[in-house]
């Protein structure tokens, strides 16, 4: 055979398996004779060698991780998660332990009892991841928001501030207070309407008076109406009868009626004068200090045209101050001289252009009004020859006079003619109060103290109704010393306590509530003057603590820190600080409320349908009567409780 070809150098890569050289094939066998001889045959080529075996393509590397969303929607931020969603304790209401309702993206809780809240006051509903504490803990709401909603106004309550009107003091100004059916002053006054209808002893009217909207937190309010001078009579006094309503929309929610609330002075009579001179009208009702004395000359010119005048007016300044001067509308403008205290010059030397003769002719022709003002301090009293007036002449269209050095017959409040002023001044005095409860809430309280031990506290205070129409209502915290409260029924101390000053008190010292807890405020300086306000005082008749788990077992295969440290690393110190793990409960605290000292009655939160009570688990403190098997964890902001077993415990029961 011939030589073999040497076998070709092998692929690069990994060397192929080796075998032994191949035999070569048996040569054929010869032909028989008779045949010729047949060609030696070729030889075989030489067996190609195996193909080398290929290398295994190498392993792809592992796709990277895809980077972190940019946003999230909102349910996957919360989907797998558990909620807790509470009220924080500056927010009106109570969650109710009715089961909250959750899924892979809404969660849910009942929240009631906002009859202890302020009407109108704002609140929030908040939410935190559970079972976490701290700030890591809140989650950020859209919404939420909400207020309590007011109760409809039910009462009413009337007062008189201007008790004596005169015809120059005709002013009735009526107080009211409403107040919804609890007895709260924040009622609802969106579409309130309130009138006032006035009527006199003589048969005169009913006319409605003008009413404006009573106050949102004092429930006060006032109607004001000017008497016509034609209900005052000269002959006799008069009275007024008052009738009061509140209504929504048309339909009357409350009233309140006065009879013979207000009088009416009998009017002074005066004497006409008989021959030329001036006639100087003057107070012919008390003052206020403060108030204003206007005074008005009229001449009676008989056939004489009045064109020029000179007056002289003499006022008391120990309690008069001058405040204007204005001429009458035929005359030109007064020129004036003040300069001696307690003395008044006014000098008028023509008519305006237009004014005929005849329209300064006559018996009552108008010529200048001076205003004085009664100053502030001035004692009460009746003060004789507070002030005149000398007509230093009177000329005519020629510039004769015809009136010349005569005094001025002055018109007051004692009729007749006479020849200077009498001045009565009346001090202005609080006629009446409308009490009312400020602070939070209103007057439906509510006692957690002998849960939390935190007393409610809050106080009374009062709108101080003044009879002087000038001076404006305002309200008042003077308690104590402009008024003063007591309970009118020492039994109601078991529900409430009332100083003196008027500091409202319900601690964990009381026992019971109380539907309407009456308290007397009478003014400080005139017993006569008192109103009654009621309080409701909402108390827990029962509670009780609830746990989602009483065994709390070991959890297999997981382990907890002994010390509350960070767990995670090979240290010895951290391994030796490892215990078994246990499951935790979720504790909370339910209470029934009541008014009444029932625990399902019609004075308690059953009859507000919330007959499972409600959750108080952020307001109270729990704990552990054995510190050594279980703690309590209290979980900011939400203010859940959790029973948590301590680590590496040997087992034991807890209360």
């Amino acid at each position: 055979l011939p030589p073999r070809s040497p076998p070709s150098p092998p692929p690069p890569g990994p060397s192929p398996s080796t075998s032994p050289p191949p035999v070569p094939p048996s040569p054929p066998p010869s032909p028989p004779p008779s045949s010729p001889p047949l060609p030696p045959p070729l030889p075989s080529p030489p067996p190609s060698p195996p193909p080398p075996q290929a290398a295994a393509p190498p392993s792809p590397p592992s796709p990277p991780l895809s980077p972190p969303p940019s946003s999230y929607t909102a349910a996957q931020l919360v989907q797998g998660a558990a909620i807790d969603l509470f009220l924080p304790t500056t927010s009106p209401g109570l969650l109710l332990p009715t089961t909250s309702f959750s899924s892979a993206a809404t969660h849910g809780a009942q929240f009631g009892f906002f009859e202890a809240a302020a009407p109108g006051a704002a609140g929030a509903v908040s939410a935190a991841l559970a079972g976490v504490s701290g700030s890591d803990a809140e989650l950020a709401l859209s919404g939420g928001a909400f207020s309590v909603a007011k109760g409809t106004v039910a009462s009413a309550r009337i007062w008189v501030r201007t008790a004596a009107l005169y015809a120059d003091r005709a002013q009735l100004v009526v107080g009211f207070q409403v107040r919804d059916a609890v007895g709260r002053t924040r009622a609802l006054t969106t579409g309130l309407g309130e009138s006032l209808a006035v009527s006199s002893s003589s048969g005169d009217g009913p006319e409605a008076a003008s009413c404006g909207n009573p106050s949102a937190i004092t429930g006060y309010g006032e109607c004001s109406f000017t008497v016509p001078s034609s209900w005052f009579s000269d002959a006799a006094t008069r009275t007024l009868d008052l009738a009061f309503e509140a209504e929504y929309s048309s339909s009357v929610v409350a009233s309140a009626s006065l009879s013979a609330a207000a009088t009416l002075a009998q009017s002074p009579v005066h004497t006409a004068l008989s021959a030329q001179g001036v006639i100087m009208t003057s107070a012919q009702s008390p003052r206020f200090p403060g108030g204003s004395v206007v005074t008005t000359a009229f001449a009676r010119t008989g056939a004489q045209p009045l064109k020029a005048f000179k007056l002289t007016y003499t006022y008391d300044s120990a309690i008069l101050e001058l405040v204007s001067v204005a001429g009458a509308a035929s005359f030109q403008t007064p020129v004036t001289n003040d300069e001696v205290a307690g003395s008044l010059g006014v000098l008028v030397s023509g008519v305006n252009d237009g004014v005929a003769d005849a329209d300064v002719t006559g018996d009552a022709i108008e010529m200048v009004t001076v205003t004085f003002a009664v100053k502030a301090g001035t004692a009460p009293g009746t003060y004789a020859g507070a002030l005149s007036c000398l007509v230093d002449e009177l000329l005519n269209s020629v510039g004769n006079a015809f009136v010349q050095a005569q005094a001025a017959q002055v018109d007051d409040a004692r009729g007749g003619a006479q020849s200077d002023a009498s001045l009565d001044v009346e001090e202005a005095a609080t006629v009446a109060l409308a009490p009312y409860v400020s602070d939070s809430g209103d007057a439906s309280r509510l006692n957690l103290a002998p849960l939390t031990g935190v007393a409610d506290a809050f106080s009374l205070q009062a709108v101080l109704i003044s009879s002087n129409p000038a001076v404006a209502s305002s309200a008042s915290s003077d308690g104590g010393t402009a008024f003063t409260c007591a309970l009118v029924d020492s039994g109601d101390s078991a529900a409430l306590s009332i100083s003196s000053a008027c500091d409202a008190t319900a601690d964990e010292s009381k026992t019971t509530g109380v539907d309407a807890a009456a308290v007397s405020v009478t003014l400080a300086s005139n017993s006569a003057v008192a109103e009654t306000v009621s309080v409701r005082v909402w108390f827990p008749s029962s509670a009780r603590v609830e746990v989602d788990a009483s065994t709390l077992g070991p959890i297999a295969g997981l382990s907890r820190s002994l010390s509350g440290a960070c767990a995670g690393t090979a240290d010895d110190d951290v391994l030796g600080d490892v215990g078994q793990a246990h499951r935790t409960a979720a504790a909370r605290v339910v209470a029934t409320l009541s008014y009444d000292g029932s625990v399902d009655g019609a004075g308690s939160t059953a009859a507000l349908g919330l007959a499972g009570g409600v959750d108080v688990t952020s307001l109270v403190t729990l704990a552990s009567d054995d510190t050594t098997v279980a703690t309590i964890e209290s979980l900011a902001p939400a203010g859940a409780k959790r029973v948590v077993p301590v680590p590496g415990t040997a087992g034991g029961s807890v209360s």
